[in-house]
């Protein structure tokens, strides 16, 4: 069987403004087959240790420039006290390093952790459905967005003067820059560099218990991203990462692209051993619903029942969560050599703090 693991007034001086940017941000909603979309970028290149040597706490001096996913310099004037995420990722970020008390908006799809729901409501996660009316009723001194997905209200943000960070990359490595970055500029150094070195400490004990499953148990897996058109992780992406970091081989590895297309013949031929989702994909949800896709009761993967379905909150997001996710994937992978992981997730933090 199917495994389970599972918006103040606004400001009159914007009033203007506004009222221009309605038509640029019709139509802008991009789909994409996961819950954030990210521009193509190539991964971020470093290494644990080099994490652990930045996470020192040092203490950040205003103003304090950034350099943000999409190549754009962002002078931040001072620690921000009014922050608007864009993004569920990058709202659980912010309370994961301890700033959920500057957090005064997010989206609706902002869920994580359960105090972001105290907070105002900016729209939902596209250009189309974010509400700039909103954001700027909040007078945030900072807004936190991803890539282009968020490029109409990125230009328009800037046209008000209203800084604004982009996290485009979607790697373990680029989690925790991102992560020590907020730290740096919302006054959490200690916190983010703590939580960065937790992170990686579990990131690594995964590793060893990758390297101790034997070659000749070694599995090869697909990670089911969307089914019209088929979809999966490849390796530059950090769904595909995680595969690696299990131990798995993932049937698409010979690709630059993050989340390639393929045909139903291409599956067959690569014939995964397990076949890993997200609880979200409900056209998986049941064994019926599985076999009766056109072609997959000949996978290995469906004959033996290895179709196993994580929690979409936690895999669906590159978010402190994804180390709960990596863990959750390791046990589905090799039972034997993971233990099933706690039911509540290691980074929850309380209260806005990270615990």
């Amino acid at each position: 069987m199917i495994s389970r693991l599972w918006p103040y007034c606004i400001p009159s001086g914007y009033r203007t403004i506004l009222g221009t940017v309605v038509l640029t941000l019709m139509g802008c909603q991009k789909s994409s087959p996961l819950s954030e979309s990210r521009p193509e970028r190539p991964a971020t290149v470093a290494t644990a240790s080099s994490h652990r040597e930045a996470a020192s706490g040092t203490a950040t001096k205003f103003p304090y420039e950034v350099t943000d996913g999409l190549g754009r310099k962002v002078t931040i004037a001072k620690i921000p006290q009014r922050i608007v995420s864009l993004s569920p990722k990058n709202t659980e970020m912010l309370f994961a390093v301890g700033a959920g008390d500057q957090t005064v908006g997010t989206t609706t799809y902002c869920n994580y952790p359960p105090a972001a729901s105290k907070t105002e409501k900016v729209g939902g996660f596209s250009a189309k459905s974010l509400s700039l009316e909103r954001i700027v009723s909040l007078r945030p001194d900072l807004v936190v967005s991803v890539g282009e997905l968020h490029a109409p209200i990125i230009q328009e943000l800037e046209r008000l003067e209203i800084p604004v960070i982009a996290f485009a990359v979607d790697t373990f490595d680029g989690l925790f820059e991102d992560l020590q970055l907020l730290g740096r500029i919302t006054g959490h150094e200690t916190e983010a560099s703590s939580l960065v070195r937790k992170l990686i400490e579990r990131v690594d004990q995964v590793k060893e218990k990758a390297q101790s499953v034997p070659a000749n148990e070694k599995l090869t897996a697909f990670y089911y991203v969307w089914g019209e058109p088929l979809t999966g992780a490849g390796p530059n992406s950090y769904l595909g990462e995680m595969i690696q970091i299990c131990g798995a081989t993932n049937i698409i590895e010979d690709t630059s692209t993050r989340f390639p297309k393929l045909t139903m013949e291409v599956l067959l031929a690569k014939n995964p051993d397990v076949i890993i989702s997200s609880s979200n994909h409900s056209d998986l949800g049941s064994v019926k619903n599985v076999e009766s896709r056109p072609g997959w009761s000949g996978l290995k993967a469906v004959q033996t029942k290895r179709v196993h379905l994580l929690d979409g909150n936690l895999i669906s997001r590159c978010s402190p969560r994804t180390v709960d996710a990596l863990e959750l994937m390791g046990h589905a992978l090799y039972p034997a050599y993971f233990a099933a992981p706690i039911e509540e997730s290691k980074s929850d933090p309380t209260d806005g703090q990270q615990q």
